[in-house]
């Protein structure tokens, strides 16, 4: 429905995820509960690992026009925005709760760096119609390698420092 509406189906299969799993989730007995929960992790598995022979397959067919300048600043920007998005959540509800609800520094790094690495980007990216279609693969493409190579490969490093 979503799609034949033109709005994005992966978006509205998420609200309908999370929509359904707060209606029925508590309607479910314990057996079936647990059952749903091993088929959804499971689901989530397969996608993932899905999505990324595909985005391997698709790197060499979809780079085709890199701009260094644009994947430099798309690089700022992911991190700037990670930062902020994270760090400025964190300190609301920080602010908000009492002392023993506080999100910890550590756990705020931690999130901000080993944070999403780029599905949904890369999905809007090639849903979109323009003449600059290619551009935006190839920069979107960059920045999840990035994430992937450099944020997501020295993630466990990062914990490891932190704690």
């Amino acid at each position: 429905l979503a799609e034949g509406l033109g709005c994005s189906g992966l978006l509205a299969i998420l609200m309908m995820a999370i929509i359904m799993w707060n209606y029925c989730f508590h309607s479910l007995s314990p057996v079936a509960s647990i059952s749903i929960e091993f088929l959804v992790e499971m689901a989530c598995n397969m996608s993932e690992n899905f999505l990324f022979c595909y985005l391997g397959i698709s790197i060499p067919l979809t780079i085709t026009n890199a701009k260094l300048s644009l994947i430099i600043v798309g690089i700022i920007a992911l991190l700037v925005s990670r930062f902020l998005s994270v760090w400025m959540t964190a300190l609301i509800i920080n602010l908000t709760k009492s002392a023993w609800k506080h999100i910890p520094l550590t756990y705020t790094v931690v999130m901000t760096w080993g944070g999403l690495r780029g599905a949904v980007a890369f999905y809007l990216a090639l849903k979109m119609n323009s003449e600059y279609k290619n551009l935006i693969i190839t920069t979107t493409m960059s920045l999840i390698i990035f994430t992937i190579i450099g944020l997501g490969g020295t993630t466990k490093p990062v914990i490891k420092f932190l704690v």
